[in-house]
């Protein structure tokens, strides 16, 4: 139920809804859709006590919830303004991280210090109307506890963007303050002046850093180039903002000594930043991703456009419901039922059809599975072919609301199988020697690991897109490593294999297919 009343029930949840209006400016729409994700990691840490309605997609989860009774016997209180809403989550609130607007890139760094310290980042305005105004000046009066205004002038790299990040990296990460384990890749409030803005205005991402909040992580945007200046800071020194990008991964790796793998939610913000000067979108998730796997990095690839999702802090409570459960799926058919329909005869040989493999995909984005997915799933026509499901194992962590709805709806002809490229967006190559970009050790054991765990939890046994993109063509280490935790195979990236259409991976009776996108 939803209710205005504070009566007391099983479990009280907080209700706002901060739905993006055309009547504010876009520096209020980011400024507040960043305390609110700030607000939602804290509040949301524990246990589920805050809910943001951001999107439909919102209301759309909020009535499920009420369906399902979870959380048990909520009693959602809708709360009227900000001012209030603050009052009610007093606890949770330690003081203010003060950004300044002027090096954007401390947007960032205020939500990294929100996690570790228990702040909310508010945007140094003091200006009438403005949070500042109404959390510090006025209203009740937080106390700013680290302050980024006037902090950083490019003394160092010649760049005041790379000079905050540095800074960040060596007392974020080198300190373990934050935990290298979740790391956001959102644009920084330099999105408000992006000529691309006012038709996006979903798109600032501010609310998805709720997730790296909640659990203490570290947030960044930089370029994955090193041969241009990026956009929004074209006067630094060319490379800047690669080499600030390569040492935060390293020390991220560091952390932990390269004994897991890192999560990074978010993607390239390639409708704002970092393309068209040189290079274009796809290019540059190419890049990033290469990049990114040299330094055991997997991608929760929030992409353009409907990557914004509120909650993930909220929603992954779910998981708590279903403990240690295994996932399983639908029986493949016997050698009896292939006879019967016709695809093989008594010789165990493949009848000589055209066969058409549908895969569904791919979300390897916790973002897009949430805003799309069920929708799509809900059709009533569902069930009339058989398809394979793309759907990366990992996003659970971040979205487990849904997989259990899969699971138990699904017909005789679904299936489930990963996105690209398995437990997590990654070039599986570059987990091989010599490692472009950081020469580390092989991590190909690890990614076995991780893989084994995912796939036996949710009985996935094909990897439905292997992309290994500019780390060139998979190699037969690549392969032979997918065969360890994927028995029936995979599905690679058209153009990137010295195979055969369809093949065995040599010495192997695992399958290998190329896809054709349509």
């Amino acid at each position: 139920m939803v209710s205005t009343s504070t009566k007391a029930v099983t479990t009280n949840i907080l209700l706002y809804d901060l739905r993006p209006s055309t009547n504010v400016s876009l520096d209020d729409i980011y400024e507040y859709a960043h305390l609110l994700g700030a607000l939602s990691g804290l509040a949301n840490r524990d246990r589920p006590r805050f809910f943001t309605i951001y999107s439909d997609s919102d209301l759309r989860w909020l009535f499920y919830m009420v369906s399902v009774n979870w959380p048990q016997d909520a009693n959602y209180i809708v709360v009227a303004s900000l001012v209030d809403l603050i009052r009610l989550l007093t606890d949770d609130i330690k003081g203010v991280a003060l950004y300044d607007p002027s090096v954007p890139a401390t947007s960032n760094l205020a939500s990294t210090a929100s996690g570790v310290y228990d702040l909310i980042p508010i945007c140094y305005k003091p200006i009438p109307n403005s949070l500042y105004t109404q959390l510090v000046v006025g209203g009740p009066q937080l106390t700013i506890k680290i302050s980024f205004v006037d902090m950083f002038t490019g003394n160092v790299t010649g760049s005041a963007k790379a000079d905050a990040y540095l800074w960040a990296a060596e007392h974020f990460l080198d300190s373990k303050l934050a935990d290298a384990t979740y790391l956001g890749y959102y644009i920084d409030k330099w999105w408000s002046q992006s000529a691309q803005a006012s038709q996006a205005p979903f798109e600032n991402l501010a609310v998805n850093h709720d997730w790296i909040i909640k659990n203490r992580g570290f947030v960044f945007d930089l370029s994955p180039w090193d041969d241009q200046a990026p956009n929004d800071d074209p006067q630094q020194p060319i490379g800047a903002d690669y080499n600030t990008l390569i040492t935060l991964l390293r020390k991220s790796y560091q952390q932990h000594n390269g004994t897991k793998f890192s999560t990074v939610s978010g993607f390239v913000p390639w409708l704002f930043k970092y393309v068209n000067e040189k290079h274009g979108g796809v290019p540059s998730e190419w890049r990033m991703t290469h990049i990114m796997s040299a330094f055991n990095v997997v991608i929760d690839a929030d992409a353009c456009c409907v990557d914004y999702f509120a909650n993930a802090a909220f929603f992954s409570h779910y998981s708590l419901t279903q403990g240690q459960k295994r996932f399983v799926q639908n029986p493949l058919p016997s050698r009896e039922q292939l006879i019967q329909q016709g695809f093989l005869n008594e010789q165990n040989i493949v009848s000589q059809k055209t066969y058409c493999l549908y895969y569904a995909g791919d979300y390897d984005s916790a973002a897009w599975f949430a805003n799309k997915f069920k929708n799509l799933w809900d059709d009533p026509k569902r069930g009339s072919v058989p398809v394979a499901w793309a759907v990366n194992p990992n996003l659970y962590d971040r979205f487990p609301l849904l997989h259990p709805y899969l699971y138990q709806t699904r017909t005789v002809n679904d299936f489930f199988v990963s996105g690209d490229s398995g437990s997590g967006y990654l070039n599986p190559t570059q987990l091989f020697e010599p490692r472009k970009f950081s020469s580390l050790p092989r991590a190909d054991d690890l990614w076995i690991e991780r893989n084994r765990f995912f796939y036996n939890k949710f009985n996935i046994k094909h990897t439905g897109f292997v992309i290994n993109g500019d780390a060139g063509m998979l190699t037969n280490n690549s392969d032979l490593m997918y065969t360890k935790f994927s028995p029936l195979g995979f599905t690679r990236q058209q153009g990137y294999t010295t195979l055969e259409e369809t093949a065995l991976i040599p010495g192997t009776r695992v399958p290998s297919f190329t896809e054709t996108d349509l």
